[in-house]
């Protein structure tokens, strides 16, 4: 399973406004992170430091935990 190999965290953006995200606790994330656009997955290591990121997937939970269980072990 993915979930028992990841600490998951999520910044939720329920107003995509740019006021909205301008005001946002989580917009130092997005900068630091290059986010444009939503959902964006980001994998980092316990040091911070960028491993991948992943945006929608289609195919449904089982696609997703896939691909990302593939850029993990890439």
């Amino acid at each position: 399973a993915v979930g028992n190999q990841f600490i998951f965290a999520k910044a939720d953006f329920p107003d995509y406004t740019e006021e909205a995200i301008m005001r946002s606790p989580y917009r130092s994330i997005m900068e630091r992170y290059n986010i444009e656009a939503f959902p964006t997955l980001i994998a980092i290591d316990p040091n911070g430091q960028q491993l991948f990121t992943m945006g929608y997937q289609a195919g449904g939970a089982r696609n997703y935990a896939q691909q990302l269980m593939n850029k993990l072990n890439s």
